[in-house]
């Protein structure tokens, strides 16, 4: 859930299914980065938030590499 999520953690997406298709960097506060077609975007991640839904509904993981 987006609440255990810490700065740093490498979130993943997928299109269709469990495929990855995308990640992005967990930043705090719902946000992350990530890259777009111009350039390096910040995006929300919340089934509340009309942009930050696509990729809430696309979310499959998450991952910590460091302690």
């Amino acid at each position: 859930n987006v609440e255990s999520l810490r700065p740093g953690d490498i979130l993943t997406f997928a299109n269709d299914g469990t495929r990855v298709s995308h990640v992005g960097l967990y930043v705090g506060n719902r946000k992350f980065i990530h890259s777009a077609s111009a350039g390096v975007q910040l995006s929300l991640l919340s089934d509340e938030d009309v942009s930050g839904r696509w990729w809430y509904r696309r979310w499959v993981g998450a991952r910590r590499v460091l302690e």
